[in-house]
């Protein structure tokens, strides 16, 4: 889709209008004028203020109805004034009102029915609305755009570059936004979106996505109103070649409503947002310094956007203790060293002395520092290896006279083998000048090796993910009228299973002893008798199952005692044995169904991260990454000289059950267990709920 006109007009407005703009160049209302007029804003600027005739010999208009045509109304007046200024600017055809003040939903439910009646104005008067409780935006074009009262604003200069900030919190969004441009970190635009009574973070990363000016966006996130258009803007970005960086706090009542399963128990916030976000190509941050790490590392990828080379990291080190360091790092993320061939060893040892260490991590000692190129041609030799997908450079304090020399093999590197590339000076940050002759090279700078390794480990993971999604077919709209599923009656649930391919355990539901006989009757070996699965869930919690029935006295008295727990309808159902694994889908507050996978039984909810997610539709493709990063992935490999489980069949299953649950009215489905065999895999009990 193109970029939204929309959008566009109010990152580049030809006209402002200042509302409530106050004399004081210190005050919150006073800042915008101050900061427009500083970074040299060209559009026409309109001061509009009815008690005030001019401000600082420039006239104050009483309304915006009385200014020529505006793009922006900028409306820094109290929170009970806002509906009014509103109403003007639909009355005046304005197209954006950006409102800075608060005490609207972020309150209380007096200021959540203020907040109401604005966006109902702004709506009836065609008028889109950013806030209230917004800092404003920034874009920094030639000239910029400094709509905002933000300390940010206070630099002396803002560095320009390709990186788009959205941010539900002004504060911290503007904490990031300054540590990145200390960082040398430049950005396109900067946006904070506060209460979202309309224009939202998710519209905003949808615009970035588009617009061939932004590389990188930067997003903070307390919550989604429609988590779906966060998968697709994350699908688009992975077609643009745009990269995402998330970070997402506070904790919602996702799942809590979902608790007849234990997908519903499982699937906690946190852990839905961690899965999805990859799922949509984004890259996750925990931390402020993360999160700026990894913006700097984007913004400055070479122009593949991925590793040219291998998948691992090559080290050269004057440290052979630093070495250490990175390696051990190494092994806590899943970020692996490169294996050196031959040819690079033997350049290597050509180089160093004797205590030195040619293989990766590559340890050229402290002779680099009596003679820098030998650092230089060790890089160039690690560089030039298959196996190097990035390089890691080890630097000690004295490193900027070591730098200086090799630079231009830095600088060769990067082009001439297009890698990502980071220096650590161990103990300290490198001197401002030689930070700046790195920075220029797009070589990442850190003070400390623990954070190098967690970034570039950041960015293989990145491409690595993004390769998988690319070309990935899907949509993300669920159908408006999902069909009925059969909720209370076995027969009808599980022949609907079985016609889209879920093998389901042969059984009869019975209401006598007698039937539960005839029944066990017609099956070799010994069977299961259990109360009915869809009238009650957490059946071994209540003493609701029986296994290892082996003769028609055994299977009448585990009736009876089945029956006497207050329900007569009773399964009687074949053994299966196998690995057992839970495939559930449950609604998502946040973003609708989601799929989980991982160790199933009765112990289920006492395993620790063993579990993957997706959003659904599930592909092929999904199925087998959501096996592979579970606990499942160990359980399917086939343990003590036994045939391993069919995981192929596991692979079809989990398709299946995405399909029918994304389009039928489920609002909770689990497979507890799906007994994975040699021979398939078979559901032996389920779990549904529609959304009444």
């Amino acid at each position: 889709m193109p970029v939204s006109a929309d959008l566009t007009t109010l990152f580049a407005p030809d006209s402002i209008a200042i509302v409530g703009a106050s004399a004081d160049p210190e005050k919150l209302a006073g800042r915008p004028d101050r900061f427009l007029r500083k970074f040299g804003y060209d559009g026409e600027l309109h001061l509009v203020n009815p008690n005030r005739t001019e401000i600082d010999g420039r006239p104050c208009r009483d309304s915006v109805r009385d200014c020529p045509p505006v793009d922006v109304a900028l409306v820094l007046v109290p929170a009970a004034a806002v509906e009014s200024v509103v109403d003007d600017c639909g009355a005046a055809d304005v197209p954006f009102a950006v409102v800075v003040a608060s005490g609207f939903a972020e309150t209380d439910e007096t200021g959540a029915e203020r907040q109401r009646a604005v966006a109902r104005t702004a709506r009836e008067g065609g008028v889109r609305l950013v806030g209230p409780n917004s800092e404003g935006f920034l874009t920094l074009v030639d000239p910029p755009v400094a709509a905002t009262f933000s300390s940010i604003c206070k630099r002396e200069a803002l560095l320009p570059g390709a990186v788009g900030f959205v941010s539900q919190s002004g504060a911290f969004g503007g904490a990031v936004f300054q540590l990145t441009q200390r960082l040398g970190v430049g950005a396109r635009a900067w946006i904070t979106t506060g209460n979202e009574a309309d224009v939202d973070a998710l519209e905003l990363l949808a615009h970035y996505v588009e617009d061939p000016a932004v590389d990188v966006i930067a997003t903070y996130l307390e919550s989604v109103t429609d988590g779906r258009r966060l998968l697709a803007a994350g699908t688009r970005a992975v077609e643009t070649d745009t990269h995402i960086v998330a970070m997402r706090v506070g904790a919602s009542a996702a799942g809590e409503s979902a608790t007849a399963s234990h997908t519903g128990s499982i699937a906690t916030d946190d852990a839905v947002y961690d899965a999805l976000l990859a799922q949509a190509g984004a890259t996750r941050v925990r931390s402020v310094d993360a999160f700026a790490d990894a913006l700097a590392a984007f913004s400055r990828l070479p122009t593949s956007s991925e590793p040219a080379g291998g998948e691992g990291l090559g080290v050269v080190s004057i440290s052979g203790g630093a070495a250490a360091l990175i390696a051990d790092a190494c092994d806590r993320t899943d970020l692996s060293l490169a294996t050196l061939d031959a040819n690079a060893r033997t350049a290597i040892e050509a180089e160093i002395p004797p205590y030195g260490s040619p293989t990766n991590p590559v340890d050229v000692t402290g002779a680099a520092i009596s003679d820098p190129a030998v650092f230089g041609r060790c890089l160039d030799a690690v560089a030039g290896d298959p196996s190097v997908g990035s390089l890691l450079l080890q630097f000690g304090n004295s490193g900027a006279e070591t730098i200086e020399v090799c630079l231009d093999a830095v600088r060769s590197t990067r082009v001439d083998h297009d890698l990502p590339v980071a220096a650590v000076f161990t103990g300290s940050d490198p001197a401002p000048e030689t930070a700046t002759l790195l920075h220029d090279a797009d070589v990442w700078t850190f003070g400390d090796p623990v954070r190098a390794v967690e970034t570039l480990a950041a960015v293989h993971d990145a491409a690595g993910r993004r390769r998988r999604l690319a070309g990935r077919d899907r949509g993300w709209e669920l159908p408006a009228d999902p069909d009925p599923f059969p909720q209370t009656d076995w027969a009808a649930a599980t022949d609907r299973l079985r016609e889209v391919g879920v093998a389901v355990a042969a059984g009869d539901l019975v209401t006598s002893a007698d039937a539960a006989a005839t029944a066990a009757a017609r099956f070799d070996g010994p069977v299961v008798l259990k109360l009915d699965p869809l009238a009650t869930a957490h059946k071994t919690d209540i003493g609701g199952v029986r296994t290892d029935l082996g003769d028609e006295a055994a299977v009448r008295a585990a009736y009876d005692d089945l029956a006497g727990l207050g329900d007569s309808r009773v399964l009687v159902q074949e053994t299966v044995a196998g690995v057992e694994l839970v495939v559930g889908v449950v609604v998502d507050d946040d973003f609708g169904p989601v799929m989980l996978v991982g160790p199933g039984g009765t112990s289920v909810e006492l395993y620790d991260d063993a579990f993957a997610y997706r959003a659904l539709p599930v592909t092929e493709a999904d199925a087998r990454e959501m096996l592979a990063e579970s606990a499942a992935d160990r359980l399917l490999t086939g343990r003590r000289g036994a045939p391993a489980p069919d995981r192929d069949a596991v692979v079809a299953t989990l398709v299946a059950v995405a399909d029918v649950a994304t389009t039928h009215d489920v609002a909770e489905l689990e497979l507890n267990p799906l007994v994975a065999t040699p021979d398939g895999a078979v559901a032996v009990d389920l779990l549904v709920e529609d959304s009444s």
